[in-house]
């Protein structure tokens, strides 16, 4: 046998140990999340932002920006954006982040009224094996994307002004929401909706390398087709696509 292919085959079967690791890891050791509150929205909702007393995510159908006050529980506002139609979104409440079919493109929209600021061209390795931008985050100074690629899904960290990749890791696990607090980066993992939706997270660090190995799952989160991820405190509010709910969780502490 050509050494070339049995050297590709021994480091396949090796992919494919670390990834059943993974999924048994995924069903069996993070502890669950509490939740603090749930809602439901009639909308199809993709992406989550949170600032103050309001709650932002799309309606991906409808190409809606949806204002969601979290108090009421309820839609505010539904602002017409007219952008190809967007999947991820993140924000601090006056400029919000998006992104649509073409993995290429961040769109900045201002929160008030979904109008669209600038188009910034993210200025990308090869993207080949890419299925699409799935989560975007932003830490204030920092965006960071989460690329879907199977068991090659990774993460960008991306110059909000110029679009030049700063750093890239492989994210351990599909990307579906991403959150930053400055110290650390989270995502809201899909297990392909056979098992829950697993919360990881990151030291921010600027060594891509070194950030890569402070990756730990912290908890299970409540459903299994997450589509966005958002930062309160020490809470957090996470949607899920198949319920439509929008449920606010908090992370036990850790010992």
């Amino acid at each position: 046998m050509n050494k070339r292919k049995k050297t590709g085959r021994v480091l396949v079967w090796i992919g494919l140990a670390l990834s059943m690791t993974a999924a048994s890891f995924a069903q069996t050791s993070p502890r669950e999340s509490k939740i603090l509150e749930s809602f439901s929205l009639e909308e199809n909702i993709r992406g989550l932002a949170a600032s103050g007393s309001l709650l932002w995510s799309i309606d991906s159908e409808r190409g809606v920006l949806l204002q969601v006050s979290k108090q009421k529980r309820a839609v505010l506002k539904r602002l017409k954006i007219e952008t190809p139609r967007l999947r991820t979104l993140t924000g601090d409440g006056k400029v919000l982040w998006g992104s649509g079919e073409d993995p290429r493109k961040l769109f900045c929209l201002d929160a008030a009224n979904g109008k669209i600021i600038r188009i910034l061209e993210i200025r990308a390795e090869k993207t080949a094996g890419v299925e699409s931008l799935e989560a975007l985050a932003w830490d204030g100074k920092s965006l960071w994307a989460g690329y879907s690629a199977g068991w090659s899904s990774r993460i960008l960290r991306i110059d909000p002004e110029s679009g030049v990749i700063k750093g890239s890791f492989y994210s351990e696990g599909i990307p579906r929401g991403l959150t930053a607090d400055g110290t650390y980066l989270w995502m809201a993992t899909y297990n392909e909706g056979k098992y829950p939706s697993l919360l990881a997270r990151w030291t921010i660090q600027d060594d891509s390398g070194k950030m890569s190995l402070s990756h730990r799952f912290i908890v299970r989160l409540p459903g299994k087709n997450p589509v966005g991820l958002a930062r309160e405190g020490k809470a957090f509010w996470y949607a899920d696509q198949d319920k439509k709910t929008i449920v606010k969780i908090r992370v036990p502490e850790e010992n």
